[in-house]
């Protein structure tokens, strides 16, 4: 399938932070696009990992939306405390919200199968309480956060030191196979 030339785009997640300078050369540079043809940024859910560019990416277009799921917002905004996980993976994480951005407001709060930038939301609970795949129907393809990964070959569990809820991880990934 032919991917169709938009006049806009949406970036999906944005790394950790300091990774802007680095997206907006590739977005220039590499897919030949101005940073301002991305209106919308929709992070998977709200590890540093996957936010950690949105302040950088919001000075550097102004007028770029952030959209995400309503179950993670209020840990976006600061209003409900980071988790702190046990163990080595505890220790990880806090040296990566070390490095987290500043807190900030969503502009779009986003619903199980809610419609964005041509996009379905599917709520994905479980790594964190408001982890999201986006379904791209035209692309037949799904960006799944760390719900799942895949190295281009192989289609894994993401990764299970970090689930807040493995219970709930593991139903969103029988959500995701489908009935049967």
């Amino acid at each position: 399938t032919a991917i169709p030339t938009l006049s806009y785009a949406t970036g999906i997640d944005t790394g950790m932070p300091g990774s802007a300078k680095t997206i907006l050369s590739y977005i220039r540079n590499t897919l030949q696009r101005k940073p301002t043809d991305i209106r919308t940024v929709i992070p998977t859910h709200f590890h540093s990992d996957h936010i950690g560019g949105l302040q950088e990416r919001k000075k550097a277009v102004p007028g770029i939306k952030i959209a995400v799921h309503e179950s993670d917002a209020e840990y976006i905004t600061g209003k409900t405390p980071l988790p702190r996980y046990k163990g080595l993976t505890g220790l990880l994480l806090h040296l990566f919200i070390l490095f987290r951005p500043s807190f900030f407001t969503p502009d779009i709060l986003l619903k199980d199968s809610n419609r964005i930038e041509g996009l379905t939301c599917i709520h994905l609970p479980g790594h964190t309480p408001g982890s999201i795949g986006l379904l791209d129907d035209d692309l037949k393809c799904i960006f799944s956060g760390d719900i799942l990964w895949s190295d281009g070959k192989t289609l894994s569990v993401g990764p299970a030191g970090f689930a807040m809820d493995p219970a709930r991880k593991q139903a969103s990934i029988r959500k995701l196979a489908g009935p049967g």
